[in-house]
C-alpha cells in the first residue's frame, strides 16, 4: 500500500486491478479506505483476519468498504467465478502474505509429486 501515495480515486477506473500487501496497522489512511470503497471485489487471505485488523478492517469501520465485497483468495482460486466476472470491475487484492506463501508451497509440492 506504499503505492497509495501515487494512487488516488481519480486515477483508478474500470478494469483496474490493484494488489497490496496489508500492513495490519490499526491506523490506516482515509486514502486507502476510499480506494477500497471503489472496488467491486476485495480479495483477502482470510476474511476473518481482514475484518479484525489492517486496511480492510479500518475501511469497514469507516463505512468505506462493504463486507459483501470481500472474498478469500483461495475461494477465487477454487472457483474463478467468485473473482472478476467482467472487464469493467475494479478488483483489489489486499494480502498479508501468508496465503501467498502457502499457495506457492502447495504448488511446489503438487508439481514435485506430479513429476514422479
Amino acid at each position: 500500500w506504499i503505492a497509495c501515495s501515487i494512487l488516488s480515486a481519480a486515477t483508478i477506473s474500470a478494469k483496474s486491478s490493484i494488489s497490496g500487501e496489508s500492513s495490519h496497522l490499526s491506523l490506516v489512511s482515509d486514502h486507502i479506505a476510499v480506494i477500497l470503497d471503489l472496488a467491486d471485489i476485495v480479495a483477502a487471505d482470510s476474511i476473518e483476519q481482514a475484518i479484525q485488523r489492517g486496511e480492510i478492517s479500518q475501511a469497514l469501520k469507516a463505512g468505506k468498504c462493504n463486507k459483501d465485497k470481500l472474498v478469500e483468495l483461495g475461494s477465487i482460486i477454487i472457483d474463478p467465478s467468485k473473482g472478476r466476472t467482467n472487464d469493467q470491475q475494479i478488483t483489489i487484492a489486499d494480502l498479508s502474505g501468508v496465503a501467498i506463501q502457502d499457495i506457492m508451497i502447495a504448488k511446489a509440492v503438487t508439481d514435485k509429486l506430479g513429476s514422479k
